[in-house]
Order: C-alpha cells, then sequence, then structure tokens
C-alpha cells in the first residue's frame, strides 16, 4: 500500500518520519487560497482544505492512500492564518495572550474505495505577557509559518497554562491517532 503526505509542510512530513512510517510527501495540485471561503467556519474551512489536497493527487496516485490535512486557528470566530511578518505575528499573540483559543485540525484519506474524514479540536489557554516578551519570543521560534504565531515543539510551549487536547500531535498538524487508526483499518502494515 503507497502512502501519499499531500503536503509540503515539514512539521507533518517529520511526524510521519519519526514514526518510521514509510510515505511519500508530494506538494498537492491544488492552491489553498483560491479555495478559502470567508463564510466558511474553522471545522468547515478545514475540511474543505484537507479534502481538496488529498483529492487533487488522486489521480497521479489511483492506487495509493493520500493523507490531507489542514489546520487553522480559531478565536472568537475568527480565524487565524499564518503571519507573514513579525509584526503580524506580534498582533495575533498580543490579541490571544490572556485568552483561550482553538486549534481545528482537520485530516481527510483517499483511498481507492473508501475515503475517511475526521477533525480534531483543541483548546490552548495562553499566559498573560507583555508586548517586549512576545518579540523575544518571535525572535526565538520565528513562527512565521505557524497558524496562530508560535511552535509548542519549541519554545511556544511555554507560552501557554492549559492546553486540552485529545491527540497532542493534531496541534503540529496531523492527528496521527486518527491516522494510524485509519491506517490500521485499512491493512496497513505498520511493523514490517
Amino acid at each position: 500500500m503507497e502512502l501519499i503526505l499531500a503536503s509540503t509542510s515539514p512539521y507533518r512530513k517529520k511526524l510521519l518520519d519519526t514514526r518510521g512510517i514509510p510515505f511519500k510527501a508530494i506538494a498537492p495540485l491544488c492552491n489553498e487560497d483560491d479555495l478559502k471561503d470567508p463564510l466558511l467556519d474553522a471545522i468547515a474551512l478545514t475540511q474543505k482544505l484537507a479534502k481538496a489536497k488529498a483529492e487533487s493527487l488522486k489521480e497521479s496516485f489511483p492506487n495509493a492512500y493520500i493523507i490531507g490535512s489542514d489546520q487553522v486557528l480559531n478565536f472568537n470566530s475568527k480565524i487565524f492564518g499564518k503571519p507573514k511578518t513579525k509584526k503580524q505575528a506580534l498582533s495575533q499573540l498580543l490579541e490571544l495572550q490572556n485568552h483561550t483559543h482553538e486549534l481545528v485540525t482537520s485530516l481527510y484519506v483517499h483511498a481507492p474505495h473508501h475515503q475517511w474524514l475526521h477533525t480534531e479540536r483543541v483548546s490552548l489557554t495562553m499566559h498573560p505577557w507583555t508586548s517586549s516578551e512576545l518579540e523575544a519570543y518571535i525572535e526565538a521560534d520565528l513562527p512565521l509559518d505557524c497558524a496562530g504565531s508560535y511552535k509548542l515543539e519549541q519554545k511556544g510551549l511555554i507560552l501557554f497554562k492549559e492546553i486540552h487536547a485529545q491527540d497532542y500531535e493534531s496541534i503540529i498538524g496531523l492527528p496521527l491517532l486518527k491516522l494510524f487508526s485509519i491506517l490500521k483499518e485499512a491493512g496497513f502494515s505498520f511493523f514490517k
């Protein structure tokens, strides 16, 4: 069974690499920006994008299991994407500090005769921080490629006082517990 990760994310790739799962990472053949609809809520948006990423490769890999995933940060019904600059990152963190927000991560697996869709929601509460503390954090982690402007796998974890997650890896961008359950159900051999 060929496993394809429809992603250019180094974080998602690393999650599978560190578990020794054989796969190929292939850039999806869809433009995410064209698919984003401001009228969709966080769950509908991540599900749409995860599905589009996986299905964009199904003709190129007709017999493969193709994994698509997408993540956004939801705060008071406002969706945060990846900041493009340090100034935008600071603005996001200042808005999130001392509040609770949600990371929404959707997983879509396309197989020749079956498809699976799953969404994880993680609640995170940030400590209060000063602007200068957050600027120092941004310099330390450079979280410009992460929704919400933090990297929990690095120093970003320090920013938080509470995290409630069923699958911690979904915070990094791929709900591994659900993915592995899907692959097990499909007959994938993990221990060759």
